[in-house]
C-alpha cells in the first residue's frame, strides 16, 4: 500500500494527454490492494493495512518533497499530505463489512 501511494503521488505531476496524470493509473490500485485483503483476512487487517499503508506513504512522501529533482521537489506538500487526509476519513474499508460478498454477487446477478 505504501509503495502504491508513494508511486501516485509521484506519478500524479506527469500529465498523460491533456486531462489525465499517470497517477490516475497507480491510485486505483490501492482500493485493489484493500478489497483483497478485506475479503481475505476481513476488515480488521484491512483498516490496518490501510492505516500503515497510508503512514508509511505519507513519511516517504513527505522526505521526497525534500529531494529536488530536474523540475522541481519529487512529490509536493500539497500532494504528499491531499491522499491521505481525503482517503482515511472516507474509506469505505474504514468501516465493517455487512454483508459477505458472495451474498451481494447472489443479490446482484442471482442465483
Amino acid at each position: 500500500m505504501a509503495a502504491i501511494v508513494l508511486a501516485s503521488n509521484i506519478l500524479v505531476q506527469f500529465l498523460f494527454g491533456s486531462w489525465l496524470t499517470w497517477g490516475a493509473f497507480t491510485y486505483p490500485l490501492a482500493f485493489l490492494v484493500t478489497d483483497l485483503v478485506n475479503h481475505a483476512y476481513g476488515p480488521k487487517a484491512a483498516r490496518k493495512v490501510v492505516l500503515i499503508g497510508f503512514v508509511v506513504g505519507l513519511l516517504c512522501s513527505l522526505v521526497g518533497s525534500q529531494i529536488v529533482g530536474e523540475a522541481g521537489p519529487l512529490v509536493t506538500l500539497r500532494i504528499a499530505l491531499a491522499s491521505p487526509t481525503i482517503w482515511l476519513p472516507t474509506s469505505e474499508h474504514s468501516r465493517p463489512t455487512t454483508k459477505p460478498i458472495s451474498t451481494t454477487l447472489r443479490a446482484a446477478f442471482g442465483p
